[in-house]
């Protein structure tokens, strides 16, 4: 029965288009015609694409960009799961270290130095101190009134 509805359907598609392009040449004019015009014209665009492109190299780049993002999502998550257990791992070996009495720092901790940022930030924070102070004009004394 499904077969019979679906053909009977496609039948008066069929019909309603005939019935449409006939009443058009009839009257010399398309119904619908600005509209039906830019369809056309984007139909065309996309069979021009279709027929030019290189599926072969579209796919394959398309796949390859999808891989590698795959990979560095991978790559990402484990060095999260990496760098959470070193953390995990530092604070126990502290806390077992100052159970034990042992005050050594680890390495992680007081031994680094400062980044270029932190470098960086001190050496503008003593730039613009020593350029304040030397932007001040020394006080003039005030000589008594007798003088």
């Amino acid at each position: 029965m499904l077969y019979l509805i679906l053909i009977g359907l496609s039948l008066i598609l069929f019909g309603g288009f005939i019935a449409l392009t006939a009443f058009e040449h009839r009257r010399g004019l398309r119904i619908a015609g600005e509209y039906r015009n830019k369809l056309d014209a984007k139909v065309a665009r996309v069979a021009f694409i279709a027929t030019h492109v290189d599926w072969g190299a579209f796919t394959r780049h398309l796949l390859g960009t999808v891989l590698e993002r795959a990979l560095h999502d991978v790559a990402h998550f484990v060095l999260r799961i990496v760098r959470t257990t070193e953390r995990l791992l530092t604070r126990t070996v502290k806390a077992l270290r100052e159970r034990r009495g042992i005050t050594v720092p680890l390495e992680s901790e007081g031994n680094e130095k400062p980044g270029i940022l932190q470098e960086s930030a001190h050496r503008i924070r003593l730039a613009l101190k020593s350029a304040r102070t030397a932007a001040r004009k020394p006080s003039r004394r005030k000589l008594p009134e007798g003088e």
